[in-house]
């Protein structure tokens, strides 16, 4: 089964209320399991753009971490055994300068730019939680993304890899951020494999 996760928006609250949602919601998961038919040793995390982030910190991040458990079931794992992260952002102080004068996205998440108030930027990157014993990954990322470029999908695979973490790098050439072009059959193939290869044995 598959479950869709309602977070907060930069306009409701600034991270990382987004990671606490996400967590919270995972743990909610295991809590009702038996409810709702849910193994609670198969649990992954699969996230486009903004969602992608979110799935690969939810992969990273360890219990009672900085992130720790808020919002109820604090009883419960928010761990996840798998993560399929789609053109997701890795490394914040990496994306390219947005137009000066023009507030970004991610200014209004973080509540100022990267030169304001770097720390939260650095605390927001997934990249800095990499760790040996994460859970395996997949990245998926197109070639022609202008909005993540697919060098950020370039960091955290070599992030992993340097951590002896499994991880699958996935290129879809001549795609975009969002693209149509993005998720072909061959793509749907490659994530489905993945989930099946990660997820259909308990760990």
């Amino acid at each position: 089964m598959a479950a869709s996760v309602g977070y907060r928006l930069s306009g409701e609250a600034q991270f990382p209320a987004q990671i606490e949602d996400c967590k919270c919601a995972v743990r909610f998961l295991r809590a009702n399991a038996d409810e709702y038919g849910i193994d609670p040793r198969r649990i992954g995390a699969m996230g486009v753009s903004s969602g992608g982030h979110l799935a690969i910190l939810l992969g990273l991040t360890e219990e009672g971490g900085q992130f720790a458990n808020r919002g109820g079931w604090e009883n419960f794992s928010s761990s996840v055994s798998a993560v399929c992260d789609l053109f997701g952002v890795a490394d914040l102080l990496q994306m390219p300068a947005k137009a000066a004068g023009v507030p970004s996205a991610t200014a209004r998440l973080l509540g100022g730019t990267a030169g304001q108030v770097p720390g939260r930027y650095v605390a927001a990157s997934p990249v800095n939680y990499v760790h040996p014993g994460a859970p395996p990954f997949l990245i998926v990322h197109g070639d022609s993304d202008t909005v993540v470029p697919l060098r950020q999908g370039e960091l955290l695979r070599d992030a992993l890899k340097r951590a002896d973490v499994d991880v699958v790098f996935h290129v879809v050439k001549g795609a975009g951020h969002g693209s149509r072009h993005m998720i072909t059959p061959e793509v749907r193939a490659v994530i489905l494999a993945f989930l099946e290869k990660n997820l259909k044995h308990p760990v």
